[in-house]
């Protein structure tokens, strides 16, 4: 159980690069951009532990609501796309912006969250972390990996559609722990199917 915790995100990621089957140059490049997440998460983290007490568990609905978005969703993400838009502009690209170039930089920045949680999660693990949470997550990247290359095409305008469906999209992705927490597992299940499709 613990294994797919671990590996969903880089075997995602792999089984996705085998479909795409780029050209050998630009998937040596994607690769590379796997690399960079994983060494944006390292700052990213320290950030994460440093802000994480702003927002305690409070045990009512919108108490758990809003732990969850903030720790589970929001920062992660937020820190992310900040690595991604910080890296993009010191490493010159061939081309536009791509979805698999940000599904590469996402997919290795996570598979680090996933160890992250591991370590910092070790003895208290759920159905939430083990199987829903990863879920979650590879949904996660999808979503960021359309809408991201989409927004920084224009640098000149504030993308707010983009920047309003990803809020919505981590509101959405933050029912499911609340709805397990408050003990409708099944339904977490089916959320979590459903945002996931």
């Amino acid at each position: 159980m613990v294994l797919f915790f671990l590996g969903s995100v880089p075997l995602f990621y792999g089984f996705i690069m085998s479909l795409i089957l780029p050209p050998r140059p630009y998937g040596r490049e994607l690769w590379f951009w796997f690399f960079r997440g994983i060494l944006t998460f390292i700052p990213a983290y320290i950030l994460f532990l440093l802000l994480r007490a702003i927002v305690p568990l409070i045990f009512t609905p919108l108490g758990i609501y809003g732990y969850y978005f903030y720790h589970d969703a929001f920062l992660f993400a937020l820190f992310s796309l900040a690595g991604y838009v910080l890296i993009s502009i010191y490493f010159p690209r061939s081309g536009d912006r791509s979805v698999a170039e940000v599904l590469s930089y996402l997919s290795g920045f996570y598979t680090c969250v996933g160890a992250a949680d591991f370590v910092r999660h070790y003895g208290s693990f759920d159905l939430y972390l083990l199987f829903l949470l990863p879920v979650l997550r590879i949904a996660t990247i999808l979503v960021f990996a359309v809408l991201l290359p989409r927004a920084l095409e224009r640098w000149n305008a504030i993308p707010y559609h983009h920047a309003i469906a990803a809020f919505l999209f981590l509101g959405l992705i933050t029912a499911v722990p609340l709805l397990f927490f408050i003990h409708l597992e099944w339904i977490a299940v089916v959320a979590t199917v459903a945002l996931a499709a």
